[in-house]
């Protein structure tokens, strides 16, 4: 089920049908556990010895490995089963949208088939502001920027419906 939905989602459009997307996902429940032991371990071993980058996140990433270490507490992966991570070619024409667009394909689709997704903007700066030179590992080269991650698995709450939001706000424009 995972290969279909990888496949069907790379249908999702890209700036000039580029289709320079790189697709990277942990579906090994091991593997998951040894990047997120890896993450959490380096985190802590920065915090440690004052090398943490300075970033808007900083206080979090500084305390993150810290809380694994002394409770398992995970608050970057939130115990996800699984990760997809998305990079585009740094010379694409949509650069930062194309993953983006890439990963709300495959949510939707996940969400269709019962699998549980989380948009994981932690994941997402820790890579990016905190240990780049966990992309390669990652099967993203130089030649590629990171987009986005996105966490999934079968979900261990099932709701009976989604959150209440309110209405869109919308504009409608009349050109003369």
């Amino acid at each position: 089920m995972l290969q279909e939905l990888l496949d069907s989602a790379a249908y999702a459009p890209t700036g000039s049908n580029a289709q320079n997307l790189l697709v990277s996902v942990v579906d090994d429940i091991a593997a998951m556990d040894a990047l997120r032991e890896a993450v959490y371990l380096r985190l802590d071993e920065l915090a440690e010895t004052g090398a943490m980058p300075d970033c808007q996140r900083r206080a979090f990433f500084l305390s993150a490995g810290k809380l694994w270490k002394a409770g398992g507490w995970d608050g970057i992966f939130r115990s996800a089963p699984h990760c997809v991570i998305v990079a585009n070619a740094k010379n694409a024409t949509c650069v930062e949208q194309d993953p983006l667009i890439y990963l709300s394909y495959f949510e939707l689709m996940a969400q269709a088939r019962g699998i549980g997704t989380l948009w994981c903007g932690l994941l997402y700066w820790c890579l990016r502001d905190v240990l780049p030179d966990f992309l390669p590992r990652l099967g993203i080269p130089d030649t590629h920027q990171l987009g986005y991650a996105m966490l999934f698995g079968y979900p261990s709450i099932n709701y009976r419906r989604t959150v209440e939001t309110r209405s869109a706000l919308v504009r409608h424009i009349g050109w003369n």
